[in-house]
């Protein structure tokens, strides 16, 4: 299957598995934007920082609505 122009690609995983290297090389020879997930919280404003822990929370509500609002705009194009 090629990637179109509104396709996403989610990659998830263990910490430490090369998701990120994997994403990178990906988006390169696809010309295509690698959002990483504490980007894409921020953005659609589902993550607030903890100062006290020194780390993002992730509200998983809004995270799976922002997910789906955003899905559904880029299936859309």
């Amino acid at each position: 299957m090629k990637p179109t122009s509104s396709s996403i690609i989610l990659i998830t995983g263990t910490p430490g598995t090369g998701k990120s290297t994997i994403a990178k090389a990906l988006g390169k020879k696809l010309h295509a934007k690698v959002l990483s997930e504490k980007e894409f919280c921020r953005k659609a404003k589902a993550a607030t920082w903890n100062a006290k822990l020194k780390e993002w929370e992730i509200d998983l509500k809004k995270y799976k609505k922002a997910f789906t609002h955003y899905s559904k705009l880029y299936a859309a194009k």
